[in-house]
């Protein structure tokens, strides 16, 4: 009866320490790009980066440590109980290279996850581009990003927003035309306008990259598209190709047309 507990109460001493050390994590997140600075390695860094995200919360954060107990008391005795974080002492190789193999070991979980998602990466499923470009640059990101639902095919959502393009295009140009006066409408460059058409109603996704067009493409004149304009794949924000150009002219009339209406150019005051 006594063995037993004391035995209970030497777990209970053991588990409320095992508690108390991982609790010294939330200390090291207060601050973690001065501690992902301070380990000076690129890849050390990013992996304190990626643990101390500031949408992580303290229970997450605890739970992680307690998988990682050992890190994290390594690190809490160089950064706080010796004031690592005043420069001195230098960072411990133990800890570098504990937060190193931290990092390879979630590349490459992540990179698995990433390439397992076979029949997305054969139709170029918009939603991985994002996440893809950062695992390729060494970034980590969220396991969730990683993972979709089902398969979205780039060509065939990129075919469907500009199935009537052309056509809309050619329209809007026949219509424009007909609205110039005839001096204008003899010297217009189709070229011009067609151009400054697409960069009007042309669109691409500022992170996944797919192209589609303004639902309300119908005139060259017609304003450029407005700011809430949404990729269907991605939900991220759309944004125009290029921007129009400067000079009404330049659209309007082809550069022979501008070069005759400026005096300058045939030497008049």
């Amino acid at each position: 009866m006594y063995r037993r507990l004391v035995a209970n109460v030497r777990a209970r001493r053991a588990l409320r320490e095992r508690y108390q050390q991982a609790e010294r994590v939330n200390v090291l997140a207060e601050d973690p790009e001065a501690l992902a600075s301070a380990l000076g390695d690129q890849q050390a860094g990013a992996a304190v980066r990626y643990v101390f995200e500031d949408w992580v919360n303290a229970y997450s954060r605890r739970v992680w440590a307690e998988d990682h107990l050992e890190l994290v008391t390594a690190t809490y005795r160089w950064w706080v109980d010796a004031d690592g974080r005043s420069g001195w002492p230098p960072t411990p190789a133990p800890v570098v290279h504990g937060w190193q193999t931290l990092y390879r070991e979630l590349w490459t979980s992540q990179a698995r996850t990433l390439l397992a998602n076979v029949e997305a990466i054969a139709v170029d499923d918009p939603r991985l581009c994002r996440p893809a470009a950062c695992v390729a640059a060494g970034e980590p990101v969220r396991e969730w990003t990683l993972t979709k639902e089902g398969v979205t095919d780039r060509g065939v959502v990129e075919a469907e927003a500009t199935a009537d393009y052309e056509t809309r295009r050619q329209a809007a140009l026949a219509d424009h035309l007909r609205q110039l006066p005839l001096h204008r409408r003899l010297v217009a460059s189709e070229a011009a306008l067609a151009g400054d058409y697409d960069a009007r109603h042309l669109v691409v996704c500022t992170d996944c990259g797919t192209n589609a067009t303004t639902p309300t493409a119908t005139s060259t004149t017609a304003a450029r598209p407005a700011e809430a304009r949404w990729c269907r794949p991605c939900s991220n924000r759309m944004s125009c190709r290029r921007s129009p150009s400067r000079s009404p002219a330049s659209r309007l009339v082809s550069p022979r047309r501008a070069a005759a209406d400026d005096p300058g150019q045939n030497g008049q005051p």
